[in-house]
């Protein structure tokens, strides 16, 4: 009860900070902040300001020059206030758009580069399945696989920890772009999740073994021991499981950072249901 009114607490804090800067930031919280003013004027001093009708009625019986003067300068500060606040949205619109971008652009870039290297250890832990199975077959051919093994190993290794550094990356995403993401809803979570498929993808990704731990003097049934068949199947299995999963919350982060530069339109509504419809009917 303690933790959820700490975390209501902060999104009223937050909610009335927001409507705070928006009163003294923009020209129409300026505007409602006017109004307030004069209300408050109204009902709590005794002041009396000038109604609408009477502020008319004063601006009527003014000399014709002090009108022109008056109505000189209001026209050009309102055009400079209308002129600044339009600016200003379009300069912090454009900001917003770059920094979505770039966002888009960084889980992407890890995202697919985690992808290729979980793919290449999905090969090699493949080949080390069809290995173990091909020297059962054949003892002959325990040699040459055991070297084969041996000489493919370091680049693996290599390859199991760059998972390992892309794995962490992929969660820290979530932090170094967490305020972009939570002015979508439902991407702080998806961001999340891809980091969960990531974290429980590497954590199978340890099968292939350091070779400078075998002994030079090994058998070949002592290498093909280093190389688990059941901690490759393990990848594997997890592969299955999570590899392909990596779109879905990726294109639930890109869709809604890309989408002040790509709106929906008419063309995107229709083809959205016809890949709905043909993938309902098992078309795609």
């Amino acid at each position: 009860m303690r933790v959820r009114f700490y975390v209501h607490f902060q999104v009223a804090l937050l909610v009335v900070a927001k409507f705070l800067h928006w009163l003294v930031s923009s020209i129409y919280g300026s505007f409602l902040l006017t109004l307030a003013l004069y209300w408050w004027l109204i009902e709590f001093t005794s002041f009396r300001p000038l109604t609408p009708s009477e502020l008319l009625l004063w601006f009527d019986s003014l000399k014709s020059d002090d009108k022109t003067a008056i109505a000189t300068a209001l026209i050009t500060v309102i055009g400079f206030l209308v002129a600044f606040q339009t600016g200003y949205s379009a300069a912090r619109l454009e900001a917003l758009m770059q920094m979505e971008h770039a966002a888009a652009s960084a889980f992407t870039a890890r995202t697919n580069e985690f992808g290729d290297t979980a793919r290449h250890l999905m090969g090699f832990a493949r080949t080390i399945e069809e290995a173990h199975h091909d020297a059962a077959t054949d003892p002959s051919l325990r040699d040459s696989i055991a070297k084969f093994l041996t000489k493919e190993a370091p680049t693996h290794v290599l390859l199991q920890q760059r998972l390992l550094e892309l794995a962490t990356a992929t969660n820290n995403l979530s932090i170094d772009w967490h305020y972009v993401l939570m002015r979508h809803l439902g991407a702080p979570w998806h961001a999340v999740e891809l980091g969960e498929i990531a974290g429980a993808l590497v954590a199978k990704a340890d099968f292939v073994p350091d070779v400078a731990m075998i002994s030079p003097n090994a058998s070949a049934e002592q290498v093909l021991r280093h190389f688990s068949v059941e901690g490759a199947r393990a990848y594997l299995d997890a592969y299955d499981l999570y590899g392909h999963t990596f779109s879905r919350p990726l294109s639930r982060i890109r869709a809604p950072l890309l989408g002040h530069t790509l709106s929906a339109n008419v063309a995107a509504i229709v083809n959205y249901v016809e890949i709905q419809r043909r993938g309902k009917r098992g078309m795609i």
